[in-house]
Parts: structure tokens; C-alpha cells; sequence
């Protein structure tokens, strides 16, 4: 039984490894598996790492319905087995990812502040991912300078204990953070730190989940060609993941603006752009005259809020996201 047990977290981890580097139907299988395995047996180790490995999955994925039902169903074995600290923080961190995926930024206020996190000189490395989960909430509020510092504070502490992963989230999180405040030459300079950090060991999908905002970042950085191999890369990876695994918050969220629609011909002349074709070679492919070239591009700039063509470039993967449906 014990052996079964340790094939079940072997197949959990190794899910999780490749989830990270964009392999999610496989990924999803073996963690499935490996959960199911490690839950027939009484090692609370086993069954908390491969669980984890499962939300993980479940949440790069978009489905929130299996993820909380995985949440409540560790929730009753916690009463039963006594599950160790650290992983129920975890899950708690995980909780907090599921209110702001599905838009509901208060509820994750109300349970993130009910779990009396220290902060300043007290910081706690075991309750770390639930601080990480603190940033999102913050972020989610527009409380920018709150949500930089706890994140500097969990970029140093990382950078101490070498943890890789947290360093890539920490920076990728800051950048995001000053992106959103309008540091733009700042976001950028802490998402090249991360893509530096990350390309060695071919992160993915810790960028992917991030979604729509994360796409205008990775955008800015390849306009000012910085790591362009590895960038063009994660912008392929947005365009292969599903709908529902790259939405960031629903278009309630104060996260995000909505995008006012654009129309077909528009979004023709979007994807034009977002090719990097001039106004007079898209008059040309749509047999338009250069004028109304130009006033569909204007409308374009309006509708999205941009003034850069490079800027308009980003978009059109924020708009391909939206045309599929999703709200963020």
C-alpha cells in the first residue's frame, strides 16, 4: 500500500511539472491519478502534496467547480486525519485564488482578513502563499503601494531561501502591480527579472495564469526586444490555452475596465495590425482605401484606450480572449 501511495504523489508531481510547461491534458490526468492513489492510503504527507499538485492543475485550467469541490472534500478528511498546518494554509491560499478568479473580490477580502495574518517584522514564511494570496487581494482593491510592499518584502524572503518559483511569482506579481498603477518602465524592468529567472527552466504557465494583463506586459517587453524567442513563445502559449484558463477577473472585478466591442471589420483590421501590417498593406489585403483604413484604426485606438500602435498589437490578444467569451 505504502508504494502505491508514493507512485500516487510521483504522478502528482510529476502532473504539476508538466501543467508548468503548458502539457494541461496530461497534467490533469496524472494528477487525478495520483491524488485518487495517495487518498486510499493514511500518509497525511503523501495526500497534502498531491492535492496540491491537483488545485494547482485545477486552477491553471479554469475549473473552479473542481476546485472547490476539492477544497470541501479536504475540509471533512481535515476533521478526520488532522491534516498538517501547512498544507491547510495552502488551500487557503487556493481559496482566496478561486474568489478573485470568479469576480468576488469582497468575499476574498472578508476570508483573507479573517485568517490574522502578521505583518511587517512578524512575516511568517509558513503562512507564505496565503501572503501571496494577500497580494492578489490587494491588488484586486487598486491598493497599489500596500500590494508592492508585501511583495518586495516576499520577493526578498524568497530570494534568501532560493525558492525559484516564489521569485518568478513575486516579480511577475510586481510587474503586474506597476503596470496597473501606470509604472510602466518599472512593470517592465521587474518582468524582465522574471523572464531571466524563468527561461532556464522553461516556466509557462506561471505567466499564462496570469491572463489578459499579463499579454499587454509581454507585449511592451517585446516591443522594447527584450527576451523576443522566449516572449513570442508565452504569446503562443495564450493562443493554444482554452478560453476559461486565461481569465484573469470577471469584468465586475475593479481588476480590470471592460473593452467596448469592436465590430467585425474592426477586429479584421485588428488582426491586421497585430501582424504588423501598415495602413496602406491592410487597405490592400481588405480592398479598403487608405482613408478608411485609417478611421477604422482610430475607432480601434478609442475603443481600446490605447495610443500606440504597439499598444493596439498587445490588444488584439485581450480582444481574441474577449471574442471567446470570457469576462475579466
Amino acid at each position: 500500500m505504502s508504494q502505491t501511495i508514493s507512485v500516487g504523489c510521483l504522478y502528482a508531481i510529476w502532473g504539476e511539472a508538466l501543467a508548468e510547461l503548458n502539457d494541461m491534458d496530461k497534467a490533469l490526468e496524472l494528477v487525478k491519478k495520483g491524488a485518487e492513489l495517495t487518498l486510499r492510503g493514511g500518509d497525511v504527507a503523501m495526500f497534502s502534496w498531491s492535492h496540491l499538485c491537483l488545485m494547482r492543475v485545477l486552477l491553471s485550467t479554469g475549473d473552479m467547480v473542481g476546485a472547490e469541490e476539492t477544497i470541501q472534500k479536504i475540509k471533512v478528511i481535515d476533521r478526520k486525519l488532522d491534516l498538517p498546518p501547512w498544507f491547510m494554509n495552502q488551500m487557503a491560499a487556493k481559496q482566496v485564488q478561486i474568489y478573485l478568479k470568479r469576480g468576488e473580490v469582497e468575499t476574498a477580502v472578508q476570508f483573507i482578513t479573517q485568517r490574522n495574518l502578521p505583518l511587517g517584522e512578524a512575516f511568517s514564511l509558513q503562512h507564505e502563499f496565503e501572503y501571496f494570496g494577500l497580494a492578489r487581494v490587494l491588488f484586486a482593491q487598486r491598493k497599489w503601494k500596500e500590494a508592492s510592499e508585501l511583495l518586495q518584502q516576499l520577493l526578498e524572503s524568497a530570494e534568501a531561501g532560493g525558492r525559484t518559483t516564489k521569485i518568478i511569482e513575486s516579480l511577475i506579481l510586481q510587474a503586474l502591480t506597476f503596470h496597473a498603477s501606470g509604472g510602466v518602465d518599472t512593470a517592465v524592468t521587474q518582468l524582465k527579472l522574471a523572464l531571466d529567472t524563468a527561461k532556464s527552466h522553461g516556466y509557462i504557465r506561471i505567466f499564462v495564469d496570469e491572463g489578459p494583463p499579463m499579454v499587454q506586459l509581454l507585449y511592451e517587453a517585446l516591443s522594447r526586444g527584450i527576451a523576443t524567442d522566449y516572449v513570442q513563445q508565452l504569446l503562443a502559449a495564450f493562443l493554444d490555452a482554452e478560453p476559461e484558463q486565461t481569465a484573469f477577473t470577471k469584468k465586475e472585478g475593479p481588476a480590470s475596465e471592460w473593452v467596448e466591442p469592436l465590430s467585425d471589420r474592426e477586429v479584421e483590421v485588428l488582426q491586421l495590425i497585430a501582424e504588423g501590417l501598415t495602413n496602406r498593406e491592410i487597405g490592400n489585403r481588405l480592398f479598403l482605401t487608405l482613408n478608411t483604413v485609417k478611421a477604422h484604426t482610430r475607432t480601434i485606438y478609442r475603443k481600446l484606450n490605447v495610443n500606440r500602435r504597439t499598444r493596439v498589437r498587445a490588444e488584439k490578444f485581450t480582444e481574441y480572449v474577449l471574442r471567446q467569451g470570457i469576462e475579466y
